[in-house]
């Protein structure tokens, strides 16, 4: 099974709860309860030479 942060097509946005805690969560699921989105999302850019590595891109929509 493949995860949500191994696939290119993944769209996610910031959420931060009660606690101040921020977290990412994928776009196409209801935010957990007690945590309100930040309006901020996030697309991984996977497949890079260095597993290590990882590009975030920001959309302040």
């Amino acid at each position: 099974m493949t995860s949500v942060f191994d696939r290119e097509d993944i769209l996610f946005q910031v959420v931060v709860n009660h606690q101040e805690q921020y977290s990412i969560w994928p776009d196409y699921k209801a935010v957990p309860a007690g945590s309100l989105p930040q309006g901020m999302f996030i697309h991984f850019e996977c497949g890079c030479a260095d597993p290590t590595e990882v590009h975030i891109g920001f959309n302040l929509a």
